[in-house]
């Protein structure tokens, strides 16, 4: 699968097959089963572009977003919640906390 990203963000493109996924579900997978190497680096990449990322969504109606635009949003989405592994826990999931495994999402995006 191939997520093309608008133009102007080449450099976070290598991140867009791995982390533009569309459900809760999808990125709570994708993050357990990341390393930190793999999730850091993911991090490093979007949070400098975080805030023109925000602004450059916000020209769009959330329930229209163009193709590329919207795996922008899922990008984003995968970067808040991986952000906590990074900032806080330094780990792909919390020690000594309830599996995250076992957490469900009873409406996923």
């Amino acid at each position: 699968m191939t997520h093309q990203l608008p133009a102007g963000y080449e450099d976070i493109q290598p991140y867009a097959d791995t982390w533009a996924l569309a459900t809760f579900s999808q990125r709570q997978s994708q993050r357990l089963a990341s390393s930190m190497e793999d999730i850091t680096a993911f991090y490093q990449a979007m949070m400098p572009r975080f805030d023109e990322v925000l602004t450059h969504l916000n020209r769009f109606d959330l329930n229209e977003l163009p193709a590329a635009e919207q795996t922008l949003m899922h990008m984003s989405l995968s970067l808040a919640q991986i952000g906590p592994c990074v900032a806080l826990w330094r780990a792909p999931d919390q020690e000594n906390a309830f599996d995250a495994e076992r957490m469900e999402a009873i409406l996923d995006d």
